[in-house]
């Protein structure tokens, strides 16, 4: 990207240190996220999303997670408000939601739009 927009300025003045600048915070960012925990991982070599966060992710829909949510519910014996919010304040222990939400966290830091908002 700052190369396309390099190409269209590299006739002003400053255009080279825009250049300068851009490399460097591309190299920045790969060192200091791309290449480090928890992006990175020493096991498989590769860097991946990782972002953190517990709980439900607050930027979703009231309704987004009812069809997951609602049987972990009724295993507690909550309703679904009771079990988010105690899910949320760390009081009830689900490993595997945990993970579920892992994984929704970095489909949503990756830029993937979860919401239902532009079908139909």
């Amino acid at each position: 990207m700052a190369m396309r927009i390099y190409d269209k300025i590299k006739h002003e003045d400053g255009a080279m240190d825009f250049l300068r600048l851009t490399i460097r915070a591309a190299i920045k960012e790969y060192y200091n996220v791309w290449t480090a925990e928890p992006r990175y991982d020493p096991v498989t070599g590769l860097s991946r999303y990782r972002p953190g966060g517990m709980g439900v992710p607050p930027e979703t829909e009231a309704s987004h997670f009812v069809h997951i949510l609602t049987p972990y519910a009724k295993k507690h014996n909550m309703t679904f408000d009771q079990f988010v919010k105690a899910y949320n304040n760390d009081e009830v222990k689900e490993p595997d939601l945990d993970e579920y939400f892992l994984h929704d966290r970095a489909v949503r830091e990756s830029g993937h739009d979860t919401s239902y908002r532009l079908e139909g």
